[in-house]
């Protein structure tokens, strides 16, 4: 009584400072400072968190969730990590439990268990699950006690790089894949080597190796090898004079084909026999080129 106002309010502050308390307007902390301090301000007792907890998540809130705040443990700082992670958790939740389920079926595709990337992903679900289930100052002790299985980094990359990686892995033609996994001879050991890359980087955490240009460049490499695998080799095709009837019989219907693959030139054979069959009588010659090097006709 009878100091000027900011003399008053030094003492004030002086004496939460000492006391460990701190300030509240309607239930919520608020900053007192020399020059602004309401009456309808509220002193109060304040047990925070521990301060090895305090400094941890105030150390992984940056480095998992981008967000800064001042290392001062007080209330209004407590409040601003929690708001803020939370908001950041609650944006990516959806996009990172989407990334474990795709992530888990991909690997199961291509035969991997031990993977990297799986072990990020589950990890930061993990955390988003447990600061969704906090609310006040709890959201200190779910970031602080948060399991990371590989690192912060690759957990922060997964946060905010979820959502382009589940569409990456939704957009893979894994009949490609399949496809050139099944290549045979020389091409057999491209396909082969192209499946292993694709998982190792649906394995791996994303610093060691980057998942979008890695399944990008697979799956056109796949088409290359397989239109590659798919096109005709040219046949070298001996014109053979058709016989002439034999004397008595006529030419009911004749024709000729060129460039066909065993498979087809079986099934004309068939077609044929079913000619003979049915009381025909068939002439066939035949002409063909054996070449190396190529797929198998």
């Amino acid at each position: 009584m009878g100091l000027p106002r900011e003399v008053g309010n030094l003492v004030i502050l002086a004496f939460a400072e000492q006391t460990g308390r701190s300030f509240y307007l309607d239930g919520r902390p608020e900053e007192g400072t020399l020059a602004g301090l309401s009456d309808r301000l509220e002193l109060r007792e304040w047990k925070g968190p521990p301060p090895r907890d305090w400094d941890t998540a105030v150390q992984r809130a940056e480095s998992i969730f981008c967000v800064s705040v001042s290392p001062l443990l007080k209330p209004t700082n407590v409040t601003a990590l929690a708001t803020q992670v939370r908001e950041k958790a609650a944006g990516h939740r959806a996009g990172c439990q989407e990334l474990v389920h795709q992530l888990r079926e991909a690997l199961q595709r291509v035969g991997r268990t031990d993977a990297a990337r799986l072990q990020t992903a589950a990890a930061t679900v993990a955390l988003l699950d447990r600061l969704a289930a906090t609310d006040g100052d709890g959201a200190v002790s779910a970031v602080a006690g948060a399991e990371v299985a590989t690192s912060e980094a690759a957990m922060s990359g997964c946060l905010t790089a979820a959502a382009e990686w589940c569409a990456a892995i939704k957009g893979l033609n894994w009949e490609l894949v399949d496809g050139v996994s099944r290549l045979p001879d020389a091409r057999k050991e491209e396909g082969a080597k192209l499946a292993d890359q694709i998982a190792d980087a649906l394995s791996a955490d994303e610093h060691a190796v980057p998942l979008l240009p890695v399944l990008k460049e697979a799956q056109a490499k796949a088409v290359r090898l397989l239109t590659t695998a798919a096109l005709p080799h040219p046949l070298v095709v001996t014109k053979v004079p058709h016989s002439p009837p034999k004397k008595g019989a006529k030419s009911v219907r004749s024709g000729e084909r060129v460039e066909l693959t065993l498979a087809e030139a079986v099934e004309a054979l068939e077609q044929l026999k079913a000619e003979q069959a049915a009381g025909g009588t068939v002439t066939v010659s035949l002409a063909w080129s054996i070449e190396g090097g190529g797929t198998n006709r």
